[in-house]
């Protein structure tokens, strides 16, 4: 375990010195081997994933997975598929030093939840597991990969979404949370997302206090950027994530809280019912006798007493004239007839006759 090793001091590691026992001598607990095993455990024992926030395991639970050889080695990259929201298959690359920040699906619940975690993937590994004890579900050697990240979380009290016409804002998890660096099954990985820095914001080192080189930044940085944005409309696949209504989705929910779904809809509802309640007083101010306007072709099957020839009903409408219609049709068709009368003879404009 040479890497693990390398620059003990490094905050994103923190390798305890006691490595047999497992027992944290850092400050903030960020134990790389425990960490690592806690969360091996955890994938070995079936368990539902949650951040490995609230796996608990003893130096005795540990001491069952056994790395094979105390080798642990590294990928340059990991090669993502993915299902787009029209049934299409696509590919992201994630490098830890250029394209490194991932999204999962959250297993957090609630009205206000957003469905997805963030992540910047800092190593992508695999080693051989021996799972010993009673739980084994395999005696032998196992095939596991795993990603070391550093987590992402949202930022508190700033609200997103379509209705607040603002972009989701996450920040880099501070060094004394336990939780700030874990590892991740690479199969839980949605795609790559895009993440810009909110410049208004600036930089910092007050997220992971030290200046020295560290496996958590990129080699020429010595800070962090305080915030960023999630860019939702890179391809129409990642907008249609936080759209929602992907076929190819199916096992997503929406990235909108339930107040921001069908927004257009909403409005459009809420603007008709206004236009037709505004539209229905006006017409009843503007017309009194509104209550006796007659629908057209409708006087008879409305009339139950029968008087349909009541000239009360028809008062004020236009009469139609049948006769002077069919007066008006001889003399356009005698008009377009040639210039020949009924006889085949010339008429008086002097044709020819036939």
């Amino acid at each position: 375990m040479t890497f693990v090793h390398q620059n003990e001091a490094d905050p994103a590691k923190k390798v305890s010195e006691n490595l047999v026992a497992h027992s944290s001598t850092d400050a903030y607990g960020q134990d790389f081997i425990p960490k690592l095993k806690n969360h091996l455990l955890g994938r070995l024992l079936r368990r539902d994933f949650d951040g490995d926030e609230d796996l608990q395991f003893s130096d005795e639970d540990r001491a069952t997975v056994r790395i094979h050889g105390q080798h642990i080695y590294s990928a340059k990259l990991l090669r993502i598929n993915y299902t787009t929201y029209d049934m299409r298959r696509d590919q992201d690359s994630i490098n830890p030093r250029t394209h490194a920040d991932v999204m999962v699906l959250s297993p957090e619940t609630g009205p206000n939840a957003h469905p997805f975690w963030y992540a910047r993937v800092l190593g992508v590994f695999h080693t051989e597991v021996l799972h010993t004890g009673e739980h084994s579900r395999n005696n032998g050697l196992q095939r596991m990969e795993f990603l070391w990240v550093r987590w992402f979380g949202l930022e508190p009290g700033y609200r997103s979404g379509f209705r607040s016409a603002r972009l989701p804002k996450v920040g880099f998890v501070v060094e004394e949370d336990d939780n700030a660096f874990g590892f991740l099954d690479p199969s839980l990985v949605l795609r790559a997302c895009h993440l810009v820095p909110a410049f208004d914001a600036g930089r910092t080192n007050m997220l992971l206090k030290t200046v020295s080189p560290t496996a958590a930044r990129f080699l020429d940085e010595t800070d962090d950027w305080q915030n960023f944005y999630v860019i939702i409309w890179v391809d129409r696949d990642m907008f249609m994530r936080y759209l929602g209504g992907g076929i190819g989705h199916i096992a997503q929910t929406s990235a909108l809280p339930a107040d921001d779904l069908d927004i257009d809809s909403e409005e459009d509802g809420e603007a008709s019912e206004s236009a037709a309640a505004a539209g229905s007083s006006a017409t009843n101010q503007n017309n009194p006798h509104h209550q006796q306007a007659v629908q057209p072709g409708r006087g008879d099957l409305e009339d139950d007493s029968g008087d349909s020839g009541d000239e009360s009903d028809t008062e004020g409408l236009p009469v139609r004239d049948l006769e002077s219609e069919e007066e008006e049709e001889d003399e356009e068709a005698e008009a377009s007839d040639g210039g020949y009368n009924d006889d085949g003879n010339e008429d008086d404009n002097g044709f020819a006759q036939l």
